[in-house]
């Protein structure tokens, strides 16, 4: 990747990026919390999803069994499923102690990055693109979500809070088809990143280049915006599309799940992450 900036520097802002944003989150859904201490930021929407309620581990931990164990054991007192996702250089201690508390290896997300050297495509014939400024193009953009994501309607309308359309550094988009609501993207920019989330296209209108069309205009508008770079965090699944556009994977995260007895069956659900 061609930047003035070292990938070990965009890395950084891409792990910020991505912490901050679920701080956001957290923080707009009720009863959402958000606590900081020692290498670890505790991340809880309080919804019925583990990706949505997550300890931040942003590198080694000085004291891995309590620093852990305080994220652990605050997450089960309150019978949420959760994960804990590795955002920076980790070591041995971290791993082994995460293993002797139940805890298991789950699949990385690899981060993304795109310089803006690279140019953005043209917009897609048909495809009308709408930043959402009401309650009703935001509920279009949930909705699309909901579906594209198969996460319940109502875990989506928690998250997509109406106190989005207040702040300054989120927009969300919606991509109508013949006015119809089909796919959609989400910009958080912060960090100095362009930080695309909510890639989501519903049925009967996927493999017809939306979902790249949505990042697209994501990543024109943090351009404009003055963000340094585009960033995300993609499915494995969804990785060879965004290299075709011409982003680079700078960094994996890993994550550890619980998988003790008598975890909520929520915790065990599959539930697509919400990023890219």
């Amino acid at each position: 990747m061609h930047t003035n900036e070292t990938t070990t520097g965009m890395v950084a802002r891409l792990s910020a990026n991505y912490v901050d944003t679920f701080r956001l989150l957290a923080r707009m859904v009720d009863g959402g919390e958000v606590i900081e201490y020692g290498g670890v930021s505790l991340v809880a929407t309080g919804l019925p999803a583990a990706p949505f309620n997550v300890a931040f581990v942003r590198g080694p931990l000085a004291d891995p069994g309590a620093e852990l164990s305080r994220a652990v054991e605050w997450f089960r007192s309150r019978r949420l499923p959760f994960l804990i996702r590795l955002c920076g250089p980790t070591d041995r201690a971290t791993s082994e102690t995460a293993q002797a508390m139940g805890l298991v290896g789950g699949p990385e997300l690899p981060g993304m990055a795109l310089p803006n050297t690279v140019n953005a495509l043209a917009l897609q014939p048909g495809l009308d693109i709408v930043c959402a400024q009401d309650p009703k193009t935001l509920q279009h953009h949930a909705d699309v979500c909901a579906r594209g994501f198969a996460i319940p309607a109502d875990i989506m309308d928690r998250l997509i809070a109406p106190s989005l359309l207040d702040l300054h550094d989120v927009e969300a988009y919606v991509g109508y088809s013949e006015g119809t609501p089909v796919t959609s993207s989400a910009l958080f920019f912060n960090n100095g990143v362009a930080g695309i989330y909510n890639v989501a296209t519903v049925d009967g209108h996927r493999r017809k280049g939306l979902g790249a069309a949505m990042t697209w205009h994501a990543v024109r508008r943090g351009r404009e915006l003055g963000c340094q770079f585009s960033a995300l965090l993609s499915s494995v699944m969804g990785q060879p599309v965004y290299e075709r556009m011409g982003f680079c994977t700078i960094a994996a995260y890993p994550s550890l799940a619980d998988t003790r007895d008598g975890q909520p069956p929520a915790a065990r659900s599959s539930v697509k992450q919400i990023a890219a």
